[in-house]
């Protein structure tokens, strides 16, 4: 295991020089190679969008013009604008950050090596578990640690609120999509191709948390198909030889929303993301949260996987979901807690070392 933060501590080199090295990743021989703007211009010109667009128009009593005027307007909203320079900023204070939060952030160097290689072959999507609001971030620090391709990740579109923040994620890579995309056809082919054209380019690696949110009790929350059926379609349509899904298992000690998550299941309304809830989380800095740790598991082949026989989508999202969750460790803070639960709370420290050593 490699210790993220073990060079940043003893400032080898420092900070600034270390978000501001040379950083290149060769480009796959079958990239379109586009740039955001170009990405999104192709978007605009996909058959599969133009097909809904002319479905719309049949079905309701709008204009060719308004509903093009609507798609782009969309597309503004969702598309990224990655910017190597922002990504350095994040870099530097995401590096200030851990260092004070966390005692270490290991990674497994020998899936990371896997996953560099991946990105030359076909499209990759990185699927990690999701626990945090953090594991965006992270995802983002350790690839850039490792020198491996960035991702681009998907976001929910509640994180719009919060402007600065969603301008910054956005121009690291960040894209933004709502929750529920009800009977808009408009708005599902627009996603639909996004996702094509960003596989296509291949230079950034998918991000996708199939869960949908993240998990209040650390249990892996029902994996949703829309990203994963989207990408497969793709792969479908011949365009690609392959799509592989990376599954990451991200572990905590400690995730920094677990007050947040405590209140919510005592049933208290989840707050606003808002500048103010931000800015009132400087408290956490106080505060130490133990160790990451990231692992990178075995890719799981589209093209593989639906040969099999009678193989299904939701049978290959279980497959991604059990991989996460061997990945995982059982850390000492919920090990812990699980033991404080069976003595109604209380233990004295010898009884907690003894059983503690006992489960591990």
């Amino acid at each position: 295991l490699d210790d993220a933060l073990k060079n940043r501590r003893l400032g080898r080199p420092s900070d600034f020089r270390w978000v501001s090295r040379t950083w290149s990743y060769p480009v796959p021989v079958w990239s379109t190679r586009r740039s955001p703007p170009q990405l999104c211009r192709a978007v605009l010109e996909s058959s599969g969008l133009q097909e809904a667009l002319a479905e719309a128009q049949r079905n309701s009593d709008r204009s060719a013009k308004d509903l093009d005027r609507e798609a782009r307007a969309y597309l503004s909203i969702l598309a990224h604008k990655f910017k190597m320079p922002v990504v350095r900023i994040w870099g530097f204070f995401l590096s200030k950050l851990f260092k004070r939060l966390y005692d270490q952030i290991l990674v497994e160097t020998e899936g990371a090596a896997e996953l560099r290689a991946a990105c030359q072959r076909c499209p990759v999507v990185l699927v990690p578990n999701h626990r945090s609001y953090l594991d965006f971030l992270i995802m983002s620090f350790v690839t850039f640690h490792l020198d491996a391709p960035l991702p681009c990740a998907a976001a929910g579109d509640n994180l719009l609120s919060l402007r600065w923040v969603s301008s910054t994620l956005r121009h690291a890579g960040g894209f933004f999509i709502r929750r529920k995309f009800g009977d808009d056809c408009v708005y599902r082919a627009l996603v639909t191709e996004y996702l094509h054209q960003m596989l296509l380019d291949g230079r950034h690696p998918l991000e996708v948390f199939v869960e949908g949110t993240r998990s209040r009790t650390g249990k892996s929350l029902p994996p949703r198909t829309g990203f994963v059926q989207a990408c497969l379609e793709l792969y479908r349509s011949e365009k690609v030889s392959d799509i592989l899904f990376v599954p990451v298992s991200i572990s905590y000690d400690r995730v920094l929303e677990e007050t947040l998550y405590a209140r919510e299941m005592l049933g208290l309304p989840k707050p606003k993301e808002t500048i103010a809830s931000l800015l009132s989380a400087r408290k956490i800095l106080g505060d130490k949260f133990g160790d990451i740790r990231v692992r990178f598991g075995t890719p799981v082949s589209a093209r593989q996987t639906l040969a099999l026989d009678g193989f299904s989508v939701p049978q290959m999202l279980t497959l991604l979901v059990k991989q996460q969750q061997r990945g995982m460790l059982s850390t000492h803070f919920p090990l812990a807690c699980l033991i404080l639960s069976v003595h109604k709370g209380s233990a004295s420290v010898t009884t907690l070392l003894a059983q503690l050593n006992w489960l591990a």
